[in-house]
């Protein structure tokens, strides 16, 4: 298994093809006006960060993506801050010093910051070769190799800010490299004596073994990844323009339009895609909104929790998933825990649900839909008594949403 696995985590640039639909989102904002160049933008949660060269080295820069609060320099000193990463809580980066610099960093150090509070911690603090720091969920990654005559092989390192523990992942006398994070798992590349190479895999739960990632694995949480969409670039005759791709549907939609300059290095979280327009002193950062509805349930992306299934007719609650009776279940269990129903009735409506649950099936629908409708009977009577007016208003309307998704799976002509 080669390093090959890792093409998705890079920009794609492929020529222009069919199944393609103009972008109908919020419009596109500039974050970014000044005179040197910025690039390598992240994104995640609320936050966006990138690399600013401010005329004299390269400083972190944050860009709160939901108040429009911003661009605010991170860092500020006499050596290059690149590449900087985000989980929407933290910042980490890469120092490396110019040679001239106020600390010279001949390897790298690793430092985060903390939105919260803006106060920068330096995690590495060593002569080591150290890669670009990854992070998830507040535990940063990144490889390090020790020089000394020459660069020994390298090793994998985990750091939890909470804790403030460094532990070292690897060991021995393969080289480690290239290592990705997310809320389980890291995973990076191990290339032995011969320079063959292969994936290997540790869940993050203390005491787990690293592993081969076995055949066909996919890492999906990447930069360019959100849900189904993936965002990338694409030649459009003249330059590269940013779109967006579903895989759910099997489309592309164009974000950029109409202008001459080149769009590059897009990523997306939450929705939001930010992006490079320009090259040089002239690159700047911009950021847009998915908002499509390619499922036409009329739940714009960024608020559909299903955007690969059409919910519509069958949404009581809005979320863009198809109402279920586990959903019915759950929503029942809040409102008891809520006090908006008597805790007598938990168990005489709980009881309805299972029943109806058990006649899910086909052939026996209508039994469900039956068991259903006594469940609303028993709603209506208690209206305003054991079950607020809010309460039951919610159950009976995600009761009549089910039971819609019920009648829909009955062959044409048929009710009960």
């Amino acid at each position: 298994m080669s390093k090959q696995l890792f093409v998705p985590l890079l920009t794609f640039i492929v020529a222009l093809g069919p199944n393609i639909s103009a972008f109908c989102g919020t419009n596109i904002a500039r974050v970014t006006t000044n005179q040197y160049e910025d690039g390598s933008p992240q994104i995640k949660g609320n936050y966006l960060v990138w690399q600013g060269q401010d005329g004299h080295d390269w400083e972190v820069f944050i860009f709160n993506v939901v108040t429009q609060e911003g661009p605010v320099q991170i860092t500020n000193n006499k050596f290059d801050d690149i590449l900087p990463e985000t989980d929407g809580n933290y910042v980490v980066w890469l120092g490396f010093s110019q040679p001239d610099g106020e600390v010279f960093l001949p390897g790298g150090e690793i430092f985060v910051y903390e939105i919260s509070s803006g106060e920068i911690q330096r995690i590495t603090n060593d002569s080591n070769l150290d890669s670009p720091p990854q992070i998830a969920n507040g535990r940063v990654v990144w490889a390090s190799h020790v020089v000394g005559g020459s660069v020994e092989p390298g090793k994998i390192f985990l750091y939890d800010i909470a804790t403030g523990v460094t532990e070292q992942v690897t060991d021995g006398t393969q080289d480690d490299s290239s290592p990705r994070i997310d809320n389980n798992s890291i995973i990076w590349v191990r290339a032995n004596a011969t320079g063959a190479s292969g994936l290997f895999i540790r869940p993050l739960d203390s005491g787990t073994q690293s592993v081969p990632v076995p055949d066909g694995f996919v890492w999906a949480d990447t930069p360019q990844n959100d849900g189904d969409l993936t965002v990338l670039t694409r030649y459009d005759g003249s330059d590269r323009e940013v779109f967006v791709y579903s895989s759910c549907f099997g489309v592309y939609e164009q974000i950029t339009t109409d202008n001459t300059a080149e769009d590059s290095s897009p990523v997306i979280s939450g929705g939001n895609i930010a992006w490079v327009r320009g090259e040089g002193e002239a690159a700047e950062i911009f950021i847009a909104s998915y908002n499509g509805d390619l499922d036409g349930d009329g739940i714009p992306y960024s608020g559909d929790n299903c955007p690969c299934e059409s919910a519509k007719g069958f949404d009581a609650d809005g979320d863009g998933c198809i109402d279920t009776i586990s959903g019915l279940d759950a929503l029942i269990q809040t409102l008891v825990d809520k006090g908006v129903v008597d805790e007598q009735m938990r168990t005489p409506l709980v009881s309805k649900i299972q029943n109806a649950g058990r006649f899910a099936d086909k052939e026996n629908i209508c039994k469900a839909i039956k068991q259903l409708e006594t469940l609303m009977n028993q709603v209506n009577a208690q209206r305003e008594k054991k079950i607020s007016l809010e309460a039951a208003d919610q159950i009976i309307s995600y009761a009549n949403s089910v039971i819609a998704s019920y009648l829909a799976q009955l062959p044409e002509g048929e009710s009960c």
